[in-house]
């Protein structure tokens, strides 16, 4: 299995399968398959981890792995994801696997770099979460905040999902509902 930048191996168990299947980018049958959302105008493909991580699967089917949009009409939307350099960007457009999400999976970031995907929060992250947390995912997620969010019946949270910065290793979510 190769190693991503921004998706810890742990969290691959969600987005790659065990497989026989020939890979339809590089044409092996490296023993993985992706199962994560991939954004392409290509018919339904499958691809293998390797093919992912080199950009060979994006780069051929002109796609992209994650949904990360920085501006729109010219407008920032994303500020943190504007201090970050392009090449981090495309990193994690091209050679990073995505995660399943209701919405669209976006990506976290902090200190000028993007986050590492840790999978979906556990109570126990959520709970644990530093103020230096819970005042990043209110800055970056508006309303409702952290603390209203999360203070509920913990059967009733929407999708939660954690990421840590890669630069001062702060504890970061992003959450979806359905």
């Amino acid at each position: 299995m190769p190693a991503f930048t921004y998706f810890t191996p742990a969290a691959l168990d969600a987005v790659v399968k065990a497989s026989d299947e020939v890979c339809d980018c590089c044409g092996q049958r490296r023993g993985h398959l992706y199962t994560g959302p991939f954004y392409t105008t290509a018919r339904e493909v499958e691809l293998c981890p390797h093919c992912i991580a080199d950009g060979s699967a994006a780069a051929k089917y002109q796609g992209s792995f994650n949904d990360i949009i920085v501006t729109f009409d010219g407008q920032v939307i994303d500020a943190e994801a504007a201090r970050a350099p392009q090449s981090v960007i495309d990193e994690l457009l091209h050679r990073t696997p995505g995660y399943q999400s209701w919405q669209g999976n976006r990506w976290a970031f902090h200190c000028g770099d993007g986050g590492i995907f840790q999978g979906d929060a556990t109570d126990e992250a959520i709970s644990n979460a530093s103020n230096e947390a819970k005042d990043h995912f209110d800055h970056i997620n508006g309303r409702p905040s952290f603390d209203e969010l999360f203070g509920a019946d913990p059967r009733h949270r929407p999708s939660t999902y954690h990421f840590k910065c890669r630069q001062c290793a702060m504890d970061l979510f992003l959450w979806d509902m359905d």
